[in-house]
């Protein structure tokens, strides 16, 4: 009788320790997770930062674009007052010849 309690004892501590074993096992697991998904995190952060960077010079190059286009317009719209200008010009200079051709 002695030996069963003795057995029994030694048993419920075994299955105790095994227990133990597997909780802390389990907790190993958990934490190497973790720090795989930790790190998987901290290569997404660097990515995301650098894919921002990216968008960031992206935008500056389309809004160095989009100046440029305004001055291009203007310069164009420009030209044109100064073409209609000239224009005008020609057709005073060109009536005022008439004129004096007429005078003559």
């Amino acid at each position: 009788r002695e030996v069963r309690c003795l057995e029994s004892a030694f048993s419920d501590r075994m299955d105790k320790f095994e227990r133990e074993v597997r909780e802390r096992l389990d907790g190993l697991e958990a934490a190497t997770a973790a720090d795989a998904v930790a790190g998987q995190l901290s290569e997404l952060h660097g990515e995301v930062s650098r894919l921002s960077e990216q968008v960031a010079s992206q935008e500056a190059r389309s809004a160095g674009l989009e100046a440029l286009r305004r001055e291009v317009e203007f310069g164009s719209s420009q030209q044109d007052a100064n073409t209609a200008t000239l224009h005008d010009m020609v057709v005073d200079v060109a009536q005022q010849v008439t004129a004096a051709e007429r005078a003559l």
